[in-house]
């Protein structure tokens, strides 16, 4: 199995995702929020890259039964009816709704991923079970999209990446990486009982802190919550198999 892993969103192209697996990551707090929401009986997620687009795709829909959530720099997007925490999308607001979302990171990553075979979210929240579905699942090419902020990597994001990097050669599995896959199973092999320790200091983690929105990163530096794998396809994520382990919402 080879794994590539890429730093940012934007430095994605077709051929490095075409006829592969891609796993798009954006741990602050894109992927951690979709996770939550399916996770809380969301009916499916939306991503889209712009605000007009969240808008159109509104409108398509019935209003009862959709929401719309994002940020642009990490706030939430005048008119929406949540920002981009996932403390937000609780079962009573996201129960049998889909959620159109837009962020400034983490949906782009996605829609960049668009030549994959399939494409999986992850974050911290529902690594393991990203691991089991890969190991059961994968024997191939893959490449894991970390999305960055603002174009430059983000560290939570590569940790991520190792954690899953980490936990597939666990497994048995032969994996060969690229340089940044070698740096982030190690980052993360060497971190991974104390990463806010790691963190503290680094842009995105210090500027979600700055903001108040402690309980965002503490909730989204959990490991392992829910045992869900989301897939994107046809334009909605939506999940293969849904069990909390611990129901912290």
């Amino acid at each position: 199995m080879r794994i590539d892993v890429i730093a940012t969103a934007d430095e994605v192209k077709d051929q490095m995702v075409k006829g592969k697996l891609a796993v798009v990551i954006d741990v602050l707090r894109a992927t951690s929020t979709i996770v939550t929401a399916l996770s809380n009986g969301c009916k499916g997620v939306i991503p889209v890259c712009d605000v007009d687009q969240a808008k159109a795709k509104a409108c398509e829909l019935d209003p009862e039964q959709c929401l719309l959530g994002g940020e642009r720099n990490a706030v939430i997007i005048e008119g929406f009816h949540h920002g981009n925490s996932p403390l937000e999308y609780t079962a009573e607001r996201v129960q049998n709704k889909y959620v159109i979302i837009t962020t400034t990171n983490g949906t782009r990553a996605i829609h960049h991923a668009k030549e994959a075979v399939d494409i999986v979210i992850a974050s911290f929240l529902n690594g393991q079970a990203v691991v089991q579905y890969i190991h059961k699942n994968y024997l191939e090419d893959i490449t894991i999209i970390c999305a960055g902020t603002e174009g430059h990597f983000s560290l939570e994001d590569i940790l991520c990446a190792g954690k899953i990097i980490y936990e597939l050669k666990s497994l048995g599995n032969d994996i060969s990486l690229n340089d940044l896959g070698i740096a982030a199973e190690n980052l993360y092999k060497h971190n991974k009982d104390d990463m806010h320790q790691l963190l503290q200091g680094t842009f995105h983690y210090s500027r979600l802190i700055s903001l108040n929105f402690e309980k965002d990163v503490e909730f989204c530096m959990q490991q392992d919550v829910f045992q869900l794998v989301p897939i994107f396809i046809d334009g909605i994520i939506s999940i293969t198999n849904i069990k909390a382990k611990n129901k912290l919402m």
